[in-house]
Order: structure tokens, then C-alpha cells, then sequence
């Protein structure tokens, strides 16, 4: 009885961070390109698809660990492959992604873009 009690005291070793990928459906797992806010979704883009994903955008971004990319706005995160380029519009800082979409950059994190992609 002991030996049970002792076996259960130690602490089982921890699953790795799961990965934004594994919630998607199999034929829209890519590389991962970017997320955005989408009320109380994540849109997930990958090189294959895009889908809404019932989750934070605090929880998702912790599950983006196995790909480079920086939080660029309060309700984006872009993969560094994935950035194309640096653009200003109409007063705001904007990245330009490989596909042509524009996300816009807050203020807040303009200086570590700026540093991180020019």
C-alpha cells in the first residue's frame, strides 16, 4: 500500500507545449503564417488554409513556440518568414506580408519592428 502511495507522489513529467497546429483540421496544417483577433476567435493562417479557432489570443500565442514571430498588435502575431516587408500608410507602420496582406502595427510595438525587420 505504501509503494502505491509513494509511486503516486511522484510528479509525471510534462507534456510539451501543444502546438496551434494540432487544432486545426488536418488539410489546413501548414507552415504557420500569422494569427489575428477574430472576437472571440483566433484566425489561424497557415500556408494551406486559414480556420477560426475557439481560443485566447493570449493561450494561442503561447502555442506558436516552435515558429519564429513576433506579437506585432494587440490582436496580431506574424511568423518572420512570413514578412515581406516594412510600409508606412497614412501615418501608420504596416507589415507587408508574402501574400499581400497589410497588418498594422501598434505603437507600442513599432521600435521592436522596426529593430527586428529592417
Amino acid at each position: 500500500m505504501s509503494q502505491k502511495i509513494a509511486e503516486a507522489a511522484v510528479p509525471q513529467e510534462t507534456s510539451p507545449v501543444a502546438s496551434i497546429l494540432d487544432r486545426l483540421k488536418p488539410e489546413n496544417r501548414g507552415s504557420l503564417l500569422r494569427l489575428s483577433v477574430q472576437d472571440h476567435y483566433t484566425e489561424v493562417v497557415t500556408s494551406r488554409g486559414r480556420e477560426l479557432v475557439l481560443l485566447r489570443f493570449a493561450d494561442a500565442l503561447k502555442e506558436t513556440a516552435a515558429t519564429p514571430g513576433f506579437r506585432v498588435h494587440r490582436s496580431h502575431w506574424v511568423a518572420d518568414a512570413h514578412v515581406e516587408s516594412l510600409k508606412r500608410g497614412n501615418g501608420r507602420l504596416l507589415i507587408l506580408t508574402r501574400d499581400g496582406t497589410e497588418i498594422p502595427v501598434s505603437h507600442s510595438y513599432a521600435e521592436d519592428v522596426r529593430r527586428r525587420f529592417t
